[in-house]
């Protein structure tokens, strides 16, 4: 198994064995995972009575290995695992400057909802 790659799909196998709303998808070449991705559905029902909110929490290829259709087949897989359950909208965090990833998700179809705005503090030790 690829170091990188090991702890994180432990610590996600663990969470997604604890819920039904979770799910952790492998993907394998010759028997050795080169990517994953983690899949949760929210609990209860989403603004005005939807269907419940998805998350891709996390989606990781190993390097070597991308550009082969390993992150598309795997948001397959998650996307019917979504199906089977009733929802609807799936959503993933981006970071802004990560200029490849939002690439990928823009051709699976994923667009823009809403900004999260951020800044430096001035002096993080201070207290109130």
């Amino acid at each position: 198994m690829l170091p990188g790659i090991a702890s994180v799909i432990t610590s996600e196998l663990r969470r997604a064995a604890e819920r039904d709303s979770c799910r952790l998808f492998v993907a394998e070449l010759d028997a050795k995972p080169v990517g994953f991705l983690f899949a949760e559905i929210e609990a209860g029902a989403g603004p005005g009575g939807e269907p419940p909110p998805a998350w891709v929490h996390e989606l990781w290829v190993e390097p070597d290995f991308r550009g082969r259709g390993l992150a598309a087949a795997l948001l397959a897989e998650s996307d019917a695992f979504f199906a089977s359950r009733g929802v609807t909208r799936v959503s993933v965090r981006v970071e802004s400057r990560n200029a490849p990833a939002l690439e990928f998700w823009a051709r699976q179809g994923f667009g823009e909802r809403a900004r999260i705005l951020e800044r430096a503090l001035k002096n993080p030790r201070s207290t109130c």
